[in-house]
């Protein structure tokens, strides 16, 4: 079954007794008496057949996602789970309302602002990057108690650039990572870098490129059942 809009030229409020009485009143007042309903349907009433998106051929098609190629284009990933579940696994916490991204390649970024990350299990955090970095018991033990501290910072760079970082402090007596035999900054850093920043921007990716494409946008149209006349343009 073809679906068809009809669009009707004329529009009037009046006073009638009855929806028949209206009609009646209504075919009066635009035809003046002086055609019949038939006459006046031909050449007031606009037929036109009705597509979806995935009903239209090629070139029409072009026309509409090139017009709706920003339909897609809201706060997409507040609507989405996984990020803070595979944070969550590390141990960490992430706040989307802190937290800035540029998935072009040329600016490629991803940092939080103050309190955009946090360490909310340091057991699970410690377990992970102890696996991770082959950190001793001695250094994690540390860790745990507080006498190496762990805390996130961010460098803004101007322009809306910016980075975070994983960063330590240690308190221990006799500052033990100094006689690791890995530079720890570089190590947590790299670590970070690798399974928080490129982890979430390669998810972010993945779901933008797919929000874009031609599939999603015509998903999108079709569900919210935007409709189109053959050659591509709205009804």
């Amino acid at each position: 079954m073809k679906k068809f809009n009809l669009v009707l030229r004329h529009s009037e409020d009046l006073e009638a007794k009855n929806e028949e009485d209206a009609m009646m009143k209504y075919f009066q007042s635009i035809t003046d008496g002086n055609t019949d309903l038939a006459n006046f349907i031909s050449s007031n009433l606009k037929v036109r057949q009705a597509f979806l998106a995935s009903e239209l051929k090629e070139n029409a098609l072009e026309k509409v996602l090139e017009k709706n190629s920003d339909i897609n284009d809201y706060d997409w990933w507040n609507d989405d789970d996984t990020p803070h579940e595979d944070m969550k696994e590390l141990g960490l916490e992430i706040d989307m309302s802190k937290m800035s991204f540029e998935l072009e390649s040329r600016y490629r970024q991803l940092y939080f602002s103050k309190d955009g990350i946090k360490i909310v299990d340091l057991s699970k955090f410690l377990k992970r990057i102890k696996k991770d970095l082959s950190l001793s018991k001695k250094v994690v033990d540390a860790m745990s108690n507080g006498e190496i501290e762990l805390y996130f910072d961010i460098q803004y760079f101007g322009g809306g650039d910016g980075r975070s970082y994983l960063r330590y402090s240690d308190y221990t007596e006799k500052a033990i990572t100094d006689s690791l035999k890995i530079d720890l900054d570089e190590a947590l850093q790299e670590w970070f870098d690798d399974n928080v920043i490129n982890h979430l921007l390669k998810y972010f990716q993945n779901n933008y490129d797919y929000l874009t494409s031609k599939e999603a946008i015509i998903e999108t149209l079709d569900a919210n059942e935007h409709q189109f006349t053959e050659d591509g343009q709205p009804l």
